[in-house]
């Protein structure tokens, strides 16, 4: 995707249309044209030596997947959280919606831009947080489960089924809890995970904590 070259879209796009399984690269995020930004990109900065050993593990992955039959490996959603658009491969910021100082409000749109698929998007959403969250909630009553994934990170999966048509998009949400304060960090990683009949695909953001500064002696009613 390297500065545009119209004669490589078309290619995607030929490609796509005939359900090849597709590795996309570029150097600069910001070349990555928005009808493609749901799709993992190796982001590589130029640096060859990264680009050479994550172009090694994809191809590796779809060269297995192919060889048991498996869809094409493609997110089959675009996913946005508190009205930012998010990406694969790049972590996007996201203002934290604090509640209370206990917990966060997460506000999802899941879009289902099928454009030459033309099918259905079935999925379940999960919410992934740093460990010291330890619960969440989705919208409606469908229960979460708590899963830890490692010493530093949870899973909360909702048994909501979502199945969306193309063109079409659902809204949803998360609400984590933590018994941290907000005051004692400035931004932490999250991620929305997309789990399919084909795969798992990761959605990555940082929550950016409002800064706040300490009391002065007028505001906390004097010394």
């Amino acid at each position: 995707m390297t500065e545009r070259h119209q004669s490589i879209f078309y290619a995607a796009g030929y490609a796509h249309a005939l359900d090849k399984q597709v590795i996309l690269l570029t150097k600069d995020e910001e070349d990555i044209p928005f009808d493609l930004k749901h799709y993992p990109h190796i982001v590589h900065g130029g640096r060859l030596t990264d680009l050479r050993a994550e172009l090694e593990r994809r191809a590796c992955h779809l060269l297995d997947a192919a060889a048991r039959g498996d869809a094409p490996l493609a997110t089959p959603v675009e996913i946005s959280v508190n009205d930012v658009a998010l990406s694969p491969d790049v972590p996007r910021l996201v203002k934290a919606n604090d509640q209370g100082r206990s917990g966060l409000w997460f506000d999802i749109e899941i879009r289902n831009q099928g454009g030459w698929r033309l099918r259905p998007a079935s999925m379940q959403l999960g919410l992934i947080t740093p460990g010291h969250y330890f619960e969440a909630s989705a919208d409606g009553p469908l229960y979460v489960e708590n899963i830890p994934i490692d010493a530093g990170r949870r899973l909360f999966l909702s048994q909501e089924e979502h199945t969306i048509l193309p063109g079409s998009w659902e809204t949803t949400g998360f609400i984590a809890h933590t018994r941290q304060w907000s005051d004692a960090r400035e931004s932490e990683p999250f991620a929305i995970r997309v789990l399919t009949e084909s795969g798992y695909f990761d959605f990555p953001f940082t929550v950016q904590w409002p800064v706040t500064s300490e009391p002065t002696s007028a505001e906390s009613g004097g010394a």
